[in-house]
């Protein structure tokens, strides 16, 4: 998976996902208290509501942040 996830809490962020997402990263996102809700489905992906209840950043493209 290669996408960050930035926000302030309670923000919904929407994305489209094209590759499968797998069980362990599904648990990081619920470890971290947030939530997804399935907006729209599709043959090849799909688009999720992701909200926060914090402020978050989630970046599961391997490569490490920069500093702030």
């Amino acid at each position: 998976m290669a996408f960050v996830l930035k926000g302030r809490a309670g923000d919904e962020v929407l994305l489209r996902i094209e590759q499968d997402i797998s069980e362990v990263e599904l648990r990081q996102l619920i470890a971290e208290g947030i939530t997804i809700r399935i907006r729209d489905l599709h043959r090849s992906h799909a688009h999720l509501a992701i909200k926060a209840p914090q402020a978050v950043s989630i970046d599961w493209s391997g490569e490490p942040e920069p500093p702030a």
